[in-house]
């Protein structure tokens, strides 16, 4: 009798660490965060994993957000859920409907605040345009782009 109690608090006790330790691991998966029946973002990735509900990550990925014509590709991104915050790095291009692409190393995403940021180089082409720098803002709210440092531009004519 003493064994069997002892051995059903040994599994009371241990369950719950194991349970909560599970990790998910998936190839070529698609994410989509909906809010009142319209989509908020979608995450793409050809690897995926995650280790407990407040984090996650993705090899390859793709995140978009059809109605603020917005595309991050990267090689990884991380997502911390706790701060609501994408962080893509590797090879970063953020395609916007109106600025143009936009070329990074890293970069930071926050959906709910309709924010991306940036600190290192970064190259943009518009329209008959190039312009390099270090760091960047872009409020997709207002559509606002904002290189932060060290500007150059080349034009073509």
């Amino acid at each position: 009798m003493e064994k069997n109690v002892f051995f059903l608090l040994l599994v009371a006790f241990f369950l719950p660490a194991f349970l909560f330790a599970a990790q998910i691991e998936a190839t070529n998966i698609e994410y989509s965060l909906y809010k009142k029946e319209r989509l908020e973002w979608t995450f793409r990735a050809k690897y995926f994993s995650q280790e407990n509900p407040e984090f996650f990550y993705g090899e390859s990925v793709l995140i978009t957000n059809p109605y603020k014509g917005l595309k991050i590709k990267g090689d990884r991104a991380f997502y911390y859920k706790k701060e609501d915050k994408f962080v893509i790095k590797g090879r970063v291009k953020l395609f916007t409907r109106k600025k143009g692409e936009l070329f990074t190393s890293e970069l930071i995403f926050f959906p709910k605040k309709n924010l991306v940021i940036g600190y290192r180089k970064v190259i943009l082409k518009q329209k008959g345009a190039i312009l390099k720098g270090r760091g960047f803002v872009y409020r997709l709210d207002r559509h606002e782009l904002k290189l932060k440092s060290r500007t150059k531009a080349i034009f073509s004519m």
